[in-house]
């Protein structure tokens, strides 16, 4: 993904991009393999680049640390699976200008699938679910909408202030996705966090441009500046409502909701 024509199910098992023949399942475990063979391929000695070998090591490294914080539990899993997601939209979203409709919308549905497992599935107090943030198909739904809604009203102004493009639809979705993953709450941190970042790293990249006189690209991706955002929220969230807000308003905050 994105690529036209091929998906994780066409063709059915990984391949050489260069030869086109099907690797076996020893030359595609992650890391080992590609240490292994060096990073190229064992028919035509084709170079694999070594971002691979690196995004399988973020992959890995968060899954572990995310483990070691909330041990086998639900939780767990959840995160797992966002962090997940998230890595895939970022990268995709870098290269190509496009955030997967398969990672948006199967993410959508695993979201809701995990809050009615949450609140459906487990005892209440249960510590399969402590430290999940959204625990209510409701509260996912609230989640989806709001930040589905929101970046697609930001687009809409845009277009009419801009004379052009100002948000993609793959950003809409995937905001949208993350909000059944965090709730309304976070969602809104994490929009805040996306657009503080995402101003820094573009300042930044147009400074360097004119440094080295290139001329600077006027579209920057969204998506990774929203996945980091949406990462760092699943964790720092509440702190930064209860830096951002007075005691009393989230005191009522939480008697109406608090993402569960």
């Amino acid at each position: 993904m994105p690529l036209y024509g091929r998906s994780p199910w066409k063709p059915t098992f990984s391949f050489c991009f260069n030869c086109g023949s099907t690797l076996a399942w020893h030359d595609n475990l992650p890391l080992v393999s590609y240490l292994r063979l060096m990073g190229r391929c064992r028919r035509c000695g084709a170079v694999y680049s070594s971002r691979y070998f690196w995004i399988e090591a973020l992959c890995a490294a968060l899954f572990l640390l995310l483990f070691l914080h909330y041990g086998p539990s639900l939780t767990f899993l959840v995160t797992a699976v966002f962090a997940a997601l998230l890595i895939v939209a970022t990268f995709t979203d870098l290269d190509e200008y496009i955030i997967p409709d398969e990672i948006a919308y199967a993410g959508l549905i695993l979201g809701f699938l995990f809050s009615g497992v949450a609140h459906w599935g487990v005892a209440p107090g249960s510590p399969l679910t402590g430290g999940l943030i959204v625990g209510h198909p409701l509260s996912a739904l609230g989640g989806a909408l709001l930040g589905g809604g929101f970046l697609y009203l930001i687009g809409v102004a845009g277009r009419y202030v801009f004379r052009k493009e100002a948000m993609g639809m793959g950003d809409v979705k995937l905001l949208g996705m993350m909000g059944t993953f965090l709730g309304p709450a976070n969602v809104v941190v994490t929009v805040f966090l996306a657009s503080c970042i995402g101003a820094v790293f573009g300042l930044s990249q147009k400074a360097m441009a004119a440094i080295r006189h290139r001329k600077s690209y006027a579209y920057i991706p969204f998506g990774p500046y929203l996945a980091l955002a949406g990462f760092l929220t699943y964790f720092f969230g509440r702190m930064i409502l209860e830096r951002l807000f007075p005691p009393e308003a989230l005191d009522l905050l939480r008697e109406v909701y608090w993402g569960r």
